[in-house]
């Protein structure tokens, strides 16, 4: 560009109508081409607002899925460790439960053996009198 003393040729009457007229021409054409752009750049920057706000969306939905995953399996532990404490509670009641009637059958097998015994002792002692009396 011409330096502003430079820019227009002086005529009578001031500067040269079509030198100024050409160059407002000019700053129009360069000003037009301007707008444009920032249109083009405005459209381009609405767009990724909305992409942005779009991968925004995305991705507090992602961090609301991982939430409720991670509240989703705490609650699947603690289930599955109430249930496993259950189940060890009524298989240890099942336990006792066996030991307890094992015991039983343990008590009930001595008191037979006991019972055994002493009608052995005492069919003993008759076959020895038997005996004693036979033989005298």
């Amino acid at each position: 560009m011409k330096d502003q003393a430079d820019m227009f040729s002086i005529e009578r009457k001031g500067f040269n109508r079509f030198e100024v007229l050409q160059y407002i021409g000019e700053l129009e054409g360069k000003k037009k081409n301007l707008e444009e752009e920032v249109t083009s750049l405005n459209a381009e920057i609405d767009e990724l607002i909305k992409q942005n706000n779009f991968l925004q969306n995305k991705e507090n939905l992602v961090k609301q899925t991982l939430f409720n995953a991670e509240i989703a399996a705490q609650e699947i532990i603690v289930q599955a460790e109430d249930k496993a404490n259950n189940f060890l509670k009524v298989r240890n009641q099942e336990i006792d439960e066996a030991l307890k009637r094992l015991n039983d059958k343990e008590k009930d097998i001595k008191d037979l053996l006991k019972r055994v015994e002493y009608i052995l002792k005492s069919q003993l002692a008759l076959l020895e009198k038997y005996n004693q009396t036979n033989n005298d």
